[in-house]
């Protein structure tokens, strides 16, 4: 870290620490927090950018440089477009004029087509003699959101004499070649950077996804090397190292495993370091490592939904163990709706019909379950071939309910089919009839996915109708189960 990065780092810490004292003793000047907005920005925090401008609008309420930023804010926060914060932003302050004003405008009101962007990009750096480094990184970012890539790059050398620093400038366009999958640049500009600061770590790092990415095994591991080296202690640049690794190195897996074993022993009671080590595991196939890994913590963290939920994402066999035990620690409470509508609804897409019947049936146990997740109940017990259970269930629930095609449909094609399985013949036919009549109400009225699964069953249907109760065992064997994909046995 270079002088100057230091200095905006001390200065960045200093406001976050005037944020624990009353309003009335921050005192920074109108430059200070200017600059602690960019240095916020480089470092995604919304935070102190949000509270840099409500104190710079109480001490300098006239300041045309944070009112601009104002609108760089706007722009984060919400997109572009005339009816955005931003567009309304620009709307209302139609008057004021600076670089970063005129990068939000043609922001906020893109030029309609490419040409129009190239010349109003080229007007806009034929007009400016130099650009400060919020303004270079802006332009870069404006360009890329026009689709103007290559006029960045045509212009580059231009660039490089109009900015008051360039690495900042460089080190953008470092990130949109990265985005745009432009390796090789980002590759050369990066050694040009390294060679003036070898010892920035963020050069290294980003180096190391560079060469990754382009498949440079040999390159990539001595740029990993110097990064990690340059990343000490600090746990976000690890972290975006086992991120690359995890994306594009797998050989450097143990590497990977090495480090997050560091970081959750400086912070054992931090989940995100288990939840990156099992998701390590688990793209090497580790499951097994990964479940153990993940329980290890859940032990001694009972309390931790985000463990279970992994737990469950890995089809852990002690699944409904390892849910009662967290229903217990939080006093019968579990998830909280949406976290628990969200976990099933992806388990039953996966499908993990496994972790799908633990997650149900233990809310069961401690209390009940929307109609939805019924019909997901039946379907995870059904092909797991635990029939009568699924049978049992479905006798329960009520079928008056039709506001739901494909959830009336499934219901009634599970209860169907676990009566067949379960040797309920009577009460087979009897469903049978229901889906003929149900197939009539719905065929003209719903979408085509529910038209074949009404279609599929209905065949079933007619079938069970057709035949003696002596018939019915020996004739399903010739029939594809549909929820098991795969012949009665």
């Amino acid at each position: 870290m270079d002088e100057a990065e230091n200095t905006r780092q001390a200065l960045y810490e200093r406001f976050l620490e005037s944020l624990r004292r009353p309003v009335a003793e921050r005192f920074f000047d109108e430059d200070e927090l200017v600059e602690i907005f960019d240095y916020s920005g480089d470092l995604n925090d919304d935070y102190v950018r949000l509270e840099v401008l409500m104190c710079g609008f109480r001490l300098y309420p006239e300041s045309d440089a944070l009112a601009a930023r104002r609108a760089v804010f706007y722009k984060d926060f919400d997109g572009d477009g005339s009816e955005s914060c931003l567009g309304r932003y620009l709307s209302d302050n139609s008057g004021a004029a600076s670089t970063l004003w005129s990068l939000g405008r043609m922001s906020a009101f893109s030029p309609a087509t490419p040409e129009e962007a190239h010349a109003a990009l080229d007007y806009l750096l034929a007009q400016t003699e130099v650009f400060a480094d919020e303004e270079a990184i802006q332009l870069v970012k404006l360009a890329d959101e026009l689709e103007c890539y290559d006029w960045l790059f045509r212009n580059l050398d231009l660039l490089r004499t109009k900015v008051s620093y360039p690495p900042a400038l460089l080190y953008e366009i470092v990130r949109v070649a990265d985005k745009n999958g432009d390796h090789e640049t980002a590759i050369s500009i990066l050694e040009g950077l390294i060679e003036k600061e070898p010892f920035s770590g963020i050069y290294w790092a980003l180096m190391f996804r560079a060469q990754a990415r382009r498949e440079n095994e040999k390159e990539a591991r001595s740029a990993f090397e110097y990064a990690k080296a340059l990343a000490e202690a600090d746990e976000p640049a690890l972290l975006f190292l086992v991120e690359v690794i995890y994306e594009h190195a797998p050989y450097l897996h143990e590497e990977a495993i090495a480090i997050i074993d560091g970081l959750i022993d400086a912070n054992p009671d931090k989940f995100d370091y288990v939840d990156c080590k099992a998701a390590q595991l688990m793209r090497r196939g580790e499951r097994h490592q990964a479940i153990a890994c993940l329980l290890e913590y859940f032990t001694s963290h009972p309390d931790c939904g985000s463990a279970v939920k992994q737990l469950l994402a890995c089809g852990a066999p002690m699944a409904a163990d390892c849910l009662r035990v967290f229903y217990a620690a939080t006093d019968g409470r579990g998830f909280d709706l949406d976290t628990f509508n969200e976990i099933a609804s992806s388990l039953h897409s996966i499908p993990l019909m496994s972790s799908l019947e633990a997650l149900l049936g233990v809310a069961l146990e401690y209390g009940s379950i929307d109609i939805s997740m019924t019909a997901a109940y039946l379907e995870a017990l059904y092909s797991l071939g635990k029939y009568e259970a699924c049978y049992e269930l479905f006798k329960d629930i009520d079928l008056s309910d039709n506001s739901s095609p494909h959830r009336t449909i499934t219901l009634y094609a599970v209860g169907l089919l676990s009566a067949l399985r379960t040797a309920h013949y009577e009460k087979a036919r009897e469903l049978a009839r229901d889906i003929l009549r149900i197939s009539a109400d719905f065929m003209g009225v719903t979408q085509i996915s529910n038209r074949v699964m009404l279609l599929g069953i209905s065949t079933i249907a007619r079938r069970v109708l057709a035949i003696t109760d002596s018939e019915l065992a020996d004739f399903f064997k010739d029939y594809y189960d549909p929820l098991r994909y795969g012949k009665f046995s």
